[in-house]
């Protein structure tokens, strides 16, 4: 190859790197419930405004979509009886925020959660009532690069029903002080461990499959089944946790606690 042409082909890479780099990163698309809506269903955009269930910030016309970076955000009490009945559904975040104060059950599709722009995926409750998330059809997929949080923010608990695949480096659980965060009778499995945060409960209730382990950094964690830490193992990671109970009625062995 010729000094002329080996310096064009340097150009072009040096230009395509450049492009790469300038383009625009993704970023989750926000999505608030209406106090409009006329059900629960979260693919219903209805043929008046008044029955358009979602808000952007500008318009009542668009709506979530399969596949997209959304974050789901709630701040009423309309329609508590959600169904997410959007096929192979991707989101960013669920927000439960203060005024969502009567307690809010969602069934039906399943969600895969991803990071959009390197925000981590997260369920959030910041109101005063325990929210639940039932058995979804298909379960609850964590993003692969980053951890899926389960947060509380105010005196509210979550509780999740559903079966976790835990494919991304870990669940980081973080419940404030007073609340619980209840893992109820799904399954969590496949690589990524727990890390249990902030002064609150974590109850762990399914027959688990995770590989990754559990670290409790604070609070308490309560075990309801015998195979509730999953095959890995249970560190403690600071001295400041406050118990770690077993209900399951079995005997339990953590062999590396």
């Amino acid at each position: 190859m010729s000094t002329r042409a080996l310096f064009t082909a340097k150009s072009i890479l040096m230009l395509a790197l450049c492009a790469l780099a300038l383009a625009p990163v993704a970023r989750a698309a926000d999505f608030y419930w209406r106090g409009e809506a006329g059900s629960g269903d979260w693919d219903f955009p209805g043929e008046n405004d008044s029955d358009k269930h979602w808000w952007d910030g500008a318009s009542s016309t668009n709506a979530p979509v399969a596949g997209g970076c959304n974050n789901i955000q709630v701040d009423n009490d309309t329609f508590p009886e959600w169904n997410q009945n959007i096929p192979d559904f991707s989101c960013t975040k669920i927000i439960y925020s203060a005024g969502a104060s009567s307690v809010r059950t969602l069934t039906g599709n399943g969600i895969t959660f991803y990071d959009c722009g390197g925000v981590y995926p997260a369920i959030i409750n910041s109101s005063a009532v325990t929210h639940v998330i039932g058995n979804l059809t298909g379960g609850l997929v964590a993003s692969w690069n980053y951890p899926l949080e389960l947060t509380t923010l105010s005196s509210g608990g979550l509780t999740i029903q559903s079966d976790i695949d835990n494919r991304g480096p870990s669940l980081n659980v973080s419940a404030l002080t007073g609340t619980t965060v209840v893992l109820e009778g799904g399954v969590i499995s496949a690589t990524g461990g727990i890390v249990k945060a902030g002064q609150g409960w974590l109850t762990l209730n399914g027959t688990n499959t995770f590989s990754g382990g559990v670290v409790q950094s604070a609070g308490r964690i309560n075990l309801g089944q015998e195979s509730a830490l999953g095959t890995g193992g249970y560190t403690i990671n600071s001295t400041g946790i406050s118990g770690f109970d077993n209900t399951s009625g079995g005997e339990m062995t953590i062999s590396n606690a």
